[in-house]
């Protein structure tokens, strides 16, 4: 019997990546706010489960996944947070409400979604979190403070929950370098891409290079693996 991961940001880049890489060796209940995106995303793409649910409302999330669990007695034992709200704008005009808009989803909904995963039925099944984080969580750049911040955050939550669920549960982060998606388009507006390039030791990351490191940071092969935030960039950090 497979086993079911719980994979958050399903219609981005990355995940829908994530998704491909794991179907033939998970089940996979994937969590997205629009329909009409999925249908797209994944008409070539079989998929059996979603939980439709907005991400900026975490204390409305933890409930819709709570009722469809149970409700269709689903146990999960690998959660992926994947999901990423990126708004790039100067820490002098960016307003409180996009502020809190992005931690929710970054942040405050991952921890909202552990909770119910957490619950007495699920939990002895549970085995593995793992974060989609950024490298702008541990490297400045302008116009990023909140993301980053946000990021930065789950970052320190990973760690911490490692030595608070341990030995059962195994949490780690993964911290992606420039990897060209839909919502990192923005990020090289004002740059060359081959200059950009340049910057990374093996070149730009593609979404495959994640999927990878998740399919076996959530195997039972990176079983001494835990709290640890894994820097996926192509060398550039080495620079």
């Amino acid at each position: 019997m497979k086993e079911t991961i719980l994979l958050t940001g399903a219609t981005s880049d990355i995940g829908c990546e994530i998704y491909k890489n794991l179907i033939d060796t998970y089940d996979i209940v994937l969590m997205a706010r629009d329909p009409k995106k999925v249908t797209n995303i994944y008409s070539n793409v079989p998929y059996q489960n979603v939980v439709y649910a907005n991400l900026e409302e975490p204390e409305n999330t933890k409930q819709i996944l709570y009722e469809h669990l149970n409700n269709n007695d689903i146990i999960i034992n690998h959660f992926i947070h994947c999901a990423g709200l990126l708004q790039l704008e100067g820490i002098k005009s960016i307003t409180y409400k996009n502020q809190i808009r992005i931690f929710n989803v970054n942040l405050f909904s991952a921890i909202q979604i552990i909770q119910v995963l957490l619950n007495k039925k699920n939990r002895p099944f549970f085995s593995t979190i793992s974060f989609i984080s950024s490298l702008w969580s541990i490297r400045g750049t302008k116009g990023n403070s909140i993301y980053a911040s946000s990021k930065g955050s789950l970052n320190s939550l990973c760690i911490n929950l490692a030595v608070e669920l341990a030995p059962k549960i195994r949490v780690n982060s993964i911290l992606p370098g420039a990897i060209i998606t839909n919502m990192s388009k923005e990020s090289f507006v004002e740059k060359n891409i081959e200059e950009v390039n340049k910057d990374y030791l093996l070149g730009l990351g593609s979404t495959s290079d994640i999927a990878g490191i998740i399919k076996f940071i959530i195997s039972k092969e990176a079983r001494w693996i835990t709290g640890q935030n894994i820097i996926v960039d192509g060398g550039k950090s080495c620079k």
